[in-house]
């Protein structure tokens, strides 16, 4: 679950989707843990790192494979100037699950 951040305040619309009767859950979470980042950028508060791109699914589906997000390695290698960059043009990484369907 993403936790409060100072700069942006608790994650209401996060908690808002679990909340919800269909019983959505996160394609990426692992557990209850989030990937590290679906964002790191630079502004002028500072270095942004951290997780608000989701991708929600019913319980009645199965996320059978997922695209895979850089590690912190590969950041560094890719994009030192963070995000956006000239590798990857845009501020948020790109997600996309595939999803299998779980009768019974």
């Amino acid at each position: 679950m993403p936790v409060a951040d100072s700069k942006i305040g608790a994650p209401l619309a996060y908690a808002a989707a679990l909340r919800h009767p269909l019983q959505l859950r996160s394609a990426y979470a692992t557990g209850s843990e989030e990937p590290t980042y679906t964002t790191w950028k630079i502004r002028p508060k500072g270095e942004i790192k951290r997780t608000i791109d989701y991708i929600f699914h019913s319980s009645s589906l199965r996320a059978s494979s997922l695209l895979s997000l850089p590690s912190d390695a590969e950041m560094a290698e890719m994009a030192p100037e963070k995000l956006p960059c000239l590798a990857y043009p845009s501020d948020h990484m790109a997600l996309g699950v595939q999803l299998s369907y779980e009768s019974g």
